[in-house]
């Protein structure tokens, strides 16, 4: 069986070459470190073909040069949609997901990479021995460069198979290190594309086709930058995107997990207390732990352990 590796799928666009894996990857204004991302990937060994289809979001800096560059380097590989105006990032994720041939999608965004040549071939032989999973991920490296934190491993003890109530009390999923069946979420809900995120949602609805999968070896970084979509928004901001994605999953499933779904909430309130008091912001960590406890099913404590750090430092 020959082992492909990115330079070598200059026949990408023939029959018997159709891609095994798609790699989807999202890129805005992600110059210093897109290169990084695309080698990652392109460099890949596989005994199957696969693609990178990027979906550039009509950056302001060399983002767009660098991929041309690129798919110059690795023809019939690096497959570029290049957006006439900037479309956000759920609608740029909705597209290039479906602009992916292959039976399976593996995410990576422009300022992640991958450290395992063979992350691919590893995470399609687990979908392959495990047709019941809807999607898999590997362990990941969290690199924090904005606060300090230095390099840490995601799951530094394992995680066990993921269901619809793990992504209830958290967002379990490192999106460069995960892979799906594509199309197994098709047609998505008509109120996707106005969701302000992607990754929580994408997880509740892989979990609610199959069971999540986990493989324990460190294979990819996921950066935390000043220039993710994610890091530097406010403490208020990321706290409403999580609520109303829970609110609206919360109706997706039809209630069925309500009491659940209303701890969940709580919890991300006092999350958003604790960052308030960290940034020393006593008034707004006060009124994140009241809704909290307003928001929670009566009688349970959404975080026993924060909402014991909140009161130290309120009443200290």
């Amino acid at each position: 069986m020959p082992t492909y590796r990115g330079p070598s799928l200059v026949t990408l666009g023939m029959p018997e070459s159709s891609p095994r894996v798609s790699v989807l990857m999202l890129a805005y204004n992600h110059e210093p470190y897109l290169a990084e991302a695309i080698e990652s990937a392109a460099t890949q060994e596989t005994t199957f073909p696969f693609e990178i289809v990027i979906g550039e979001d009509f950056s302001t800096d060399r983002t767009r040069e660098i991929i041309q560059d690129l798919a110059l380097k690795y023809p019939g590989l690096v497959v570029p949609l290049f957006r006439e105006h900037n479309l956000g990032i759920t609608a740029n994720v909705i597209d290039t997901y479906r602009h992916c041939r292959g039976e399976y999608v593996a995410i990576l965004e422009g300022d992640d990479y991958w450290i395992s040549h063979q992350k691919l071939q590893t995470q399609v032989e687990f979908m392959d021995a495990h047709p019941d999973y809807s999607l898999c991920q590997t362990n990941s490296r969290v690199d924090d460069e904005v606060g300090g934190g230095g390099s840490s491993i995601r799951y530094p003890n394992g995680c066990p198979p993921l269901g619809v109530e793990d992504f209830i009390k958290a967002n379990p999923l490192i999106s460069c290190a995960i892979m799906s069946r594509n199309r197994i979420i098709e047609p998505l809900p008509k109120w996707f594309s106005q969701l302000p995120a992607t990754d929580l949602p994408l997880g509740f609805l892989h979990a609610e086709r199959g069971k999540i999968g986990f493989i324990d070896e460190v294979m990819a970084v996921y950066r935390k930058n000043s220039g993710s979509f994610w890091t530097p928004l406010p403490i208020r901001t990321k706290l409403n995107m999580i609520v109303s994605v829970l609110k609206r999953f919360d109706r997706h499933f039809r209630y069925r997990y309500h009491g659940q779904f209303l701890l969940g909430m709580a919890r991300w309130k006092m999350w958003a207390a604790e960052k308030s008091l960290e940034c020393g912001n006593i008034r707004e960590g006060r009124r994140y732990l009241v809704q909290s406890y307003l928001t929670r099913p009566f009688h349970q404590e959404p975080d026993r352990e924060t909402a014991a750090r909140i009161r130290r430092r309120l009443f200290a």
